[in-house]
């Protein structure tokens, strides 16, 4: 999540949206070893921060993007 915090929160303070869309994928929210409890935790977490820090609204969850396991000999880019 710390990915959100520093690439993209500074446009949500920027617009002063009162509604924000959220399509993440679980690469933004946190590593790859972490169990869905704790992807679910991070989103709660960034949508607790969106209306407490950036007064928003509205906030919708559309769908967490899974993570793919990457093919053999292929760099990890997250």
């Amino acid at each position: 999540m710390d990915k959100i915090f520093v690439f993209d929160l500074h446009v949500v303070g920027r617009l002063k949206p009162d509604i924000v869309i959220l399509e993440v994928g679980s690469y933004d929210l946190c590593p790859t070893e972490v169990k869905p409890e704790i992807v679910g935790s991070k989103i709660e977490t960034l949508v607790q921060h969106l209306h407490a820090h950036f007064n928003v609204k509205f906030i919708v969850v559309c769908h967490t993007i899974i993570r793919a396991a990457c093919p053999q000999n292929t760099p990890f880019l997250s």
